[in-house]
């Protein structure tokens, strides 16, 4: 029984590492761009919707988390969300073509064809399920939101089954910027234990970080609707936050670039098959 119990433990082994081989693909889509919606927001969303699609093509979907895009009437103030039920069953390693897009008119319609082509990899595995939430106004999880307006203060609770380490970024597709550890903390302050609730961005819940060292997350916005992506990465095993730079103004959050972040987004996560990458979107409102 030993002998076929090592068989079969080196069987499964081997499945999984076959099954997560990765893989090159290529695809293309048509994105009708929403009203009100800026020609720059709307590139950003097709280039996802992209990927997306050539993940679903790959590999299938699952039911599962929702996605949400906010478009904003600008007649009315009302913001309205398209959500997806649908949950890839994969994920985009890098970009190694591309996005090429260009712009028609069809039917009064304005339209985006975008093709891209990069690396994916199956998920045949589920990845730790830790609980986060963006909240607005208050530190409970029932401030739960994705719509904020000017001069709002977000926070984001979290919580791990196993120890492990965190980072937050935050992004309105050009720039990106690193909420989480904090300007100036070390490293040591990504690492989050197992079952422990935390708090980020709130001085009255900095648990062993000294509170005039948290960094405060007020949301600002200079047009009517902008929405910006959150990503919350965690890893039990260490890892470095990526090469980002301080801000030209005081105080604010140090920043790289959108393609570099991609790019240590990518690395990771085909070095580290538990490398988590959970985004939020969320839209801010003069």
């Amino acid at each position: 029984m030993k002998v076929i119990a090592i068989i079969l433990f080196i069987f499964c082994s081997a499945y999984n590492v076959y099954a997560q081989q990765v893989h090159t693909a290529k695809g293309s889509i048509s994105y009708v761009i929403p009203k009100n919606m800026t020609l720059e927001q709307a590139e950003i969303f097709a280039v996802q919707e992209a990927k997306a699609k050539i993940i679903a093509e790959n590999f299938g979907t699952l039911v599962g988390s929702t996605t949400s895009m906010a478009i904003s009437d600008s007649e009315s103030s009302i913001t309205s969300f398209i959500f997806a039920d649908l949950d890839e069953k994969g994920e985009w390693l890098e970009t190694i073509d591309g996005p090429y897009i260009t712009r028609r008119v069809h039917n009064n319609e304005f339209i985006l064809d975008v093709t891209i082509s990069g690396k994916i990899r199956e998920i045949v595995s589920a990845p730790i399920q830790f609980q986060a939430k963006v909240l607005r106004n208050g530190v409970t999880d029932n401030c739960e939101s994705s719509e904020f307006k000017n001069r709002d203060y977000m926070y984001m609770s979290f919580i791990s089954p196993t120890d492990g380490y965190v980072t937050v970024y935050i992004t309105d597709g050009k720039d990106v910027q690193c909420l989480f550890p904090y300007n100036g903390l070390p490293a040591e302050y990504m690492k989050v234990l197992a079952d422990k609730r935390y708090v980020f961005f709130s001085k009255e819940n900095s648990g062993e970080i000294d509170p005039a060292r948290v960094s405060r997350c007020q949301m600002g916005c200079q047009q009517d609707n902008e929405p910006n992506r959150i990503y919350l990465i965690f890893s039990p095993q260490k890892y470095t936050k990526a090469v980002d730079y301080s801000a030209p103004e005081r105080n604010m959050p140090r920043t790289l670039s959108y393609k570099d972040f991609h790019s240590w987004l990518s690395k990771n996560k085909r070095l580290d098959k538990e490398f988590t990458c959970k985004h939020f979107d969320i839209n801010i409102r003069k």
